[in-house]
């Protein structure tokens, strides 16, 4: 009977583990193969839109390289000033926030539009929905992004 209670408490835990949502700070869940297959479906739609597939790419460069102390990494965080200057017209104007380092400038929307992907299973519209959210999933966002540039690139 012990030893019942033991197997039926570790399949409990694993399953807990598996199907967990993604604690920040923590490494992300494993991605399924289907998981990776319906969220590459999703990006091509989102990159159909136009210019987006390089912010793709720009946006895992800025959340991939270490801060200037050394730490960070790739870890789905952003530095928010500046995200929402489009061009660098807008930079130079005199109703523009003055920005000293704008190094996210123009990505306020496609990390926005990552963020629903990430949090809402159903997006984007007309796309296959996922069982559950990556974020349900346990998947990360550092990994969403990382991954939303390797598609970027194919």
């Amino acid at each position: 009977v012990k030893m019942r209670l033991y197997c039926v408490w570790i399949l409990v835990v694993l399953i807990e583990c598996n199907l967990s949502e993604y604690v920040p700070g923590t490494p992300g869940a494993a991605w399924t193969s289907d998981e990776l297959l319906a969220v590459k479906s999703k990006l091509y739609h989102i990159f159909r839109k136009g210019e987006v597939a390089p912010k793709a790419l720009r946006l895992s460069f800025h959340d991939c390289v270490k801060y200037k102390d050394g730490s960070g990494g790739c870890d789905g965080c952003l530095n928010w000033d500046g995200v929402d200057i489009k061009s660098l017209a807008e930079r130079g104007s005199k109703s523009a926030p003055n920005i000293e380092e704008g190094n996210n400038n123009g990505l306020g929307d496609f990390v926005r539009e990552l963020e629903t992907l990430y949090k809402d299973p159903y997006f984007p519209p007309g796309s296959t929905p996922l069982p559950v959210s990556l974020f349900e999933s346990g998947n990360s966002r550092a990994d969403l992004w990382s991954y939303a540039a390797i598609v970027s690139v194919e």
